[in-house]
């Protein structure tokens, strides 16, 4: 058992004594959760949250119309020196939020996520959308820059904490999938003459943020900030160079592109290759 892992315990009443003892089959015994019956037309999303090796990966969201009652789970204290990510609904904050009946039709989210360790890089990430029907889009909003993402093509999102740790709130959406909205397909980057090639296709006009990062994740070169792209095929090329104009050693590199429609909250569907 690790220093940030144990057992939480809840009352509802006054002063409670607990005591446990373990039984001594428990070692060989086999665990087995429960699962939630969602129904035909339920689903789930499983949000995780990663900072260095901590993780909080007990959060869940969805919607359940065929229950009688929500599923709500409180969540627990936040260990020391760890990670936690949780929902906030009336004033409670939760572990799981399954909306059943008249509540299934809310399906948007407030997350907040928060670490004490200094300096860290933070990772929120949706890892099975599986559930979801593909008529519905996932949007992943981060409150404080507005940044809106389009979870289906987002492998994660991440972020630095300050001195003292860092708490960052998310808003996630599930909304019907807008006819004739934006989409970005195609990516690939691949040596050229001269450098690499970068090609995407978007299904009509629109602005492109194009940017090369290493591996680990830290910028290179902006390519493109703002460029117009038309519909169909677009290609533009990197000299191989980093911002600074120094050429760039051999290894691995990313690129991420972004394409934004001309009226919209934030990024649309956005590619990487």
């Amino acid at each position: 058992v690790f220093a940030w892992e144990g057992m939480w315990l809840r009352t509802s009443g006054g002063s409670t004594t607990v005591k446990a003892k373990l039984p001594a089959e428990a070692a060989s015994a086999s665990v087995r959760p429960q699962a939630l019956d969602l129904g035909s037309e339920g689903w789930t999303i499983p949000v995780l949250a990663v900072a260095g090796d901590r993780r909080d990966s007990s959060t869940t969201v969805g919607v359940a119309p065929g229950l009688a009652e929500s599923v709500r789970l409180d969540n627990p204290p936040m260990a020391p020196d760890t990670v936690d990510v949780y929902v906030t609904s009336e004033g409670r904050y939760l572990a799981q939020d399954v909306r059943a009946g008249d509540t299934a039709t809310d399906r948007s989210w407030k997350l907040v996520v928060c670490t004490s360790v200094p300096n860290a890089d933070v990772e929120v990430s949706l890892p099975d959308l599986s559930q979801v029907p593909n008529d519905l889009a996932v949007y992943l909003t981060d409150v404080s820059t507005g940044k809106r993402m389009y979870a289906r093509t987002m492998a994660s999102y991440g972020f630095r904490g300050g001195e003292t740790g860092t708490k960052r709130e998310f808003v996630l959406e599930v909304a019907p999938k807008a006819e004739g909205g934006l989409v970005l397909t195609n990516a690939t980057a691949a040596a050229g003459g001269r450098g690499a090639v970068v090609t995407y296709s978007v299904s009509k006009d629109c602005a492109v943020n194009v940017t090369v990062t290493n591996i680990a994740g830290r910028t290179v070169r902006e390519l493109a900030g703002g460029r117009s792209a038309t519909e169909g095929i677009n290609t533009l090329e990197w000299d191989l160079r980093s911002g600074s104009g120094t050429s760039v050693p051999n290894g691995r590199y990313l690129v991420r592109i972004e394409a934004l429609a001309e009226q919209v909250d934030g990024p649309l569907p956005a590619a990487k290759a």
